[in-house]
């Protein structure tokens, strides 16, 4: 009897040490629970607010590239409107220091050294200071090339307006020029002869084309015309009875054979 009370006595110990135990495993297990759902909400709010501070820098750089497109569109902005006011500035002192060089430059035999001389001593020479010396002589020299044209435009309407047979030489047809005004705006002798060989070359060159032209159009002369040419020369005869009313053909008169060397080219 005090053995079965014994066994029984140690049976329910040990029931009662496995419950404890059980509750103390549940315990624990709930406690890990909690700890891991703890340390994943702490995970998730700390990529939270990483994921927050990254919208805000993001958010402050884009600001910060924003303010610099702006200060360089302003700058940009800036610089053409100076680019405007130099060219304004520039375009207005280039109309002043034109109104200078034609109440100053009245011959195209005065040199820079001397024409900067009287030029500066007129007070818009100093009223272009935008312009540099380099463009200021540019311009000089452009005036001065413009009034050696005009002198050269009427010295050749005189040309014109002569009756000058081609390929006159200058020494035979000057005496006819020598009581016309004009004649004497090519100051040189050897100035005057220049210019008239020039305007000779072209006058030639002119008739020489104008002449090949009317051999294009004139549809009597073929092939064939300058192969009976080469077998009678009599029929060169008859090519110029057929051209000699044509002023292009009767200009080249002058030239004797030449011309008939441009015919049979």
């Amino acid at each position: 009897s005090a053995s079965a009370s014994a066994s029984a006595s140690r049976s329910g110990a040990s029931k009662g040490g496995g419950a404890a135990a059980e509750a103390a495993r549940g315990r624990r297990s709930e406690t890990s629970d909690r700890g891991t759902r703890d340390d994943a909400a702490t995970t998730t709010a700390a990529s939270a607010a990483e994921r927050a501070r990254d919208r805000d820098r993001k958010a402050q750089e884009a600001m910060r590239e924003r303010e610099r497109q702006v200060r360089r569109e302003r700058q940009e902005t800036e610089r053409e409107a100076d680019t405007q006011r130099v060219r304004h500035r520039e375009d207005k002192d280039r109309g002043l220091f034109a109104e200078l060089l034609k109440a100053v430059v009245k011959s195209d035999d005065l040199s820079w050294d001397r024409g900067r001389r009287l030029l500066q001593d007129d007070a818009r020479w100093e009223e272009t200071r935008s312009l540099g010396r380099g463009e200021k002589e540019r311009m000089f020299r452009g005036r001065i090339a413009e009034l050696r044209g005009k002198r050269v435009s009427s010295f050749r309407a005189m040309l014109d307006e002569g009756d000058v047979p081609l390929a006159s030489e200058w020494r035979d047809v000057k005496r006819n020029f020598q009581d016309d005004s004009r004649y004497d705006l090519i100051a040189s002798s050897h100035g005057r002869e220049d210019e008239y060989d020039a305007w000779m070359k072209e006058r030639l060159k002119r008739a020489t084309n104008e002449f090949q032209e009317l051999m294009r159009e004139t549809k009597l002369i073929t092939f064939q015309t300058f192969k009976k040419m080469e077998a009678n020369p009599s029929v060169l005869y008859e090519v110029h009875k057929m051209l000699e009313n044509d002023r292009r053909y009767l200009v080249l008169a002058c030239l004797g054979d030449k011309r008939d060397d441009l015919l049979l080219d």
